[in-house]
């Protein structure tokens, strides 16, 4: 079976083509979600024309989506074309399905990657003289299920094609997995999530107001840093783990497995506008050399005193904000018990908080791979994937 998948939730135009590799073995979950390969993806980042805004425009990401998905498409199949030795047509024709985000994101940008599955659903129809359907996703459940995918994921520099090679895998059962709980981190979700199956779950935690990586990006654009703040804040703090400005964690004594972040937002904040700090000033952009010194210093070595303010507050508010997400996670893995536990989402590539999760006490560990933790089809195919193979309905 040959997929094709779209994602266009936000600000990236993303798609793959994927084909389902028939093995022997394939009676768990884990055995038919590794059985994908990723033939080619190719991903449009917007980054740079919603930078200047300082954050996502949905129009402009809209049309933007609109002209990119075309010559995308184009791309894509002239590159996996190559790899699998056909024509562009043959490979085309050869579609079974189209996998589609239609969920959780911005409407107008939603509604492109929608329309353009389904007036290709009918192109390939009339062309083909067979069904070929189109299968709406949830963005959440790609990035959930993003972490089951182990393959090993191969980027070319040179036309920045992603695929996967198969490689051999240890033989998982759905009782090895199952239960299996979940922390599902992005830039507008956090949640906590309990896994009975590949097929029931229910959200046992979440943000009560902001999300982690919003939390992120806000500090980011508060010191200076330039959109997305929270990818540069992380880079600038790396895996350091010190709250050097006694930052508040919040939920201390909740009894649930929420996590809260506008507290800490409003304390850096109120930080920042109290400070005197000599040429610092609240959202004022840094420069390039500024930025590059940052990225390339580490924390015990002395800086001039704004940039020694920036990195201090990069570490020290990562560094509570990591922490309250493992403090509530490792509260429900005492709670629930799970048999194995993932993590996921844009800020799953924080080297921080990847290395706390790793160090917990259980395996497996189900961690997904750098490639995959941003909005990209890949993860859409594998949602889609396991909604019309695996007869899973939540």
């Amino acid at each position: 079976m040959f997929f094709l998948a779209i994602e266009t939730s936000c600000d990236e135009t993303s798609l793959a083509l994927g084909q389902v590799v028939e093995s022997q073995n394939l009676g768990s979950f884990w055995s038919k979600i590794n059985s994908i390969e990723i033939i080619a993806a190719l991903t449009s980042s917007q980054v740079s024309q919603h930078e200047i805004f300082g954050g996502v425009v949905p129009e402009l990401g809209a049309r933007l989506h609109a002209e990119n998905i075309h010559w995308l498409l184009e791309k894509l199949l002239n590159l996996a074309a190559i790899r699998l030795g056909l024509t562009v047509q043959d490979l085309l024709f050869r579609i079974n399905i189209i996998f589609v985000t239609a969920e959780v994101g911005l409407v107008s940008a939603l509604r492109v990657g929608v329309e353009f599955a389904k007036s290709l659903s009918y192109f390939l129809e009339k062309q083909t003289g067979r069904k070929v359907g189109w299968q709406p996703v949830n963005h959440l459940e790609g990035h959930l299920f993003s972490c089951f995918y182990q393959q090993v994921i191969i980027t070319d520099e040179t036309t920045g094609m992603v695929c996967s090679t198969r490689q051999s895998l240890p033989s998982f059962t759905d009782e090895d997995l199952f239960p299996h709980l979940h922390l599902l981190v992005s830039g507008g979700n956090t949640q906590i999530l309990w896994l009975t199956s590949p097929n029931q779950w229910t959200i046992v935690g979440r943000t009560i107001d902001d999300a982690a990586g919003e939390c992120f990006d806000k500090i980011g654009r508060m010191v200076g840093l330039p959109y997305p703040g929270g990818v540069w804040l992380s880079q600038i703090a790396g895996d350091q783990e010190a709250n050097l400005l006694n930052f508040p964690l919040s939920m201390r004594q909740a009894e649930s497995f929420d996590v809260s972040y506008s507290g800490l937002k409003t304390a850096v904040r109120y930080f920042l506008q109290k400070t005197t700090v000599p040429g610092f000033k609240i959202e004022q952009l840094l420069t390039k050399s500024e930025l590059n010194i940052l990225l390339n210093s580490p924390l015990d070595q002395i800086l001039e005193p704004k940039l020694q303010l920036v990195k201090q507050v990069c570490v020290s508010a990562q560094t509570v904000i990591i922490e309250q997400l493992v403090r509530q996670f490792k509260r429900a893995m005492a709670h629930y018990q799970p048999k194995s536990i993932g993590l996921s989402g844009g800020v799953s590539a924080n080297p921080l908080l990847r290395k706390k999760i790793q160090s917990l006490n259980i395996k497996p560990v189900l961690i997904a791979h750098p490639k995959l933790t941003g909005d990209n089809a890949i993860m859409i195919g594998l949602a889609g994937y396991r909604l019309v193979n695996l007869n899973c309905n939540n």
